[in-house]
């Protein structure tokens, strides 16, 4: 347990790291009852100050709600901003999904796109699986032409997304597209690249085509 009352006078004094400590005192109930109002008081003196942890904190207190804290998905995803800007991990992730379900900010999933990627570069556990989900989803919607309009082109990126982070389906898929120049430029040695990606990961399909097309460097079974 925390001891609350050595956090007030600096917290007072305007330290933005002393002020984000009393907040999570006030969050968690630790050396004081719990109270999100106050927490989200002192948060918000932190995270005025720059405080990216303060900040991510602040906007789950207005993303969710709470006892004393109302519900504003436009203050959330302000704040989750911020926290991204500066490089926090889950604020990458948060508005991401911000973006992609248009919580509090216009719906734009080329831009949940790049911060769910930015989540994923600094090692976030779901934000991969997310990103496989939207390409897939992406890329099948431009693929048939379900609701918009058929783009194998723009299939072809958004299936990318989904290959970069390992769906085998997709990495077959995709060499696929290379090899017969479906929404993209015909390149073999492309085409190569993303069979040998799916067998890697055990795709009996990927690993027929690479001896098909005579690849004395694909990949064994791991």
């Amino acid at each position: 347990m925390w001891n609350i009352k050595k956090f007030f006078t600096r917290a007072e004094k305007g330290d933005a790291e002393e002020q984000y400590r009393l907040g999570k005192c006030y969050y968690w109930g630790d050396g004081e009852e719990r109270d999100m109002k106050k927490a989200a008081e002192h948060f918000r003196l932190a995270a005025e100050q720059g405080h990216s942890i303060a900040q991510r904190l602040l906007a789950g207190l207005y993303a969710w709600g709470d006892d004393g804290v109302e519900e504003n998905e436009e203050e959330a995803a302000k704040w989750y901003r911020l926290s991204a800007e500066q490089g926090d991990c889950e604020a990458c992730f948060e508005l991401g999904s911000c973006y992609r379900y248009g919580k509090g900010i216009g719906m734009d999933i080329e831009e949940a796109v790049k911060w769910y990627r930015l989540a994923a570069d600094k090692n976030h556990v779901e934000a991969p699986d997310i990103l496989v989900e939207i390409g897939c989803d992406m890329g099948d919607r431009y693929w048939n032409g379900d609701g918009v309009k058929q783009d194998l082109a723009e299939a072809v990126k958004w299936y990318t997304v989904a290959a970069e982070y390992g769906e085998p389906e997709i990495q077959y898929l995709l060499g696929d597209c290379y090899r017969y120049g479906k929404g993209v430029e015909k390149d073999l040695k492309e085409a190569k690249k993303w069979f040998r990606y799916a067998a890697e990961q055990g795709d009996d399909c990927a690993k027929d085509v690479l001896l098909q097309l005579g690849d004395e460097d694909r990949v064994k079974d791991r």
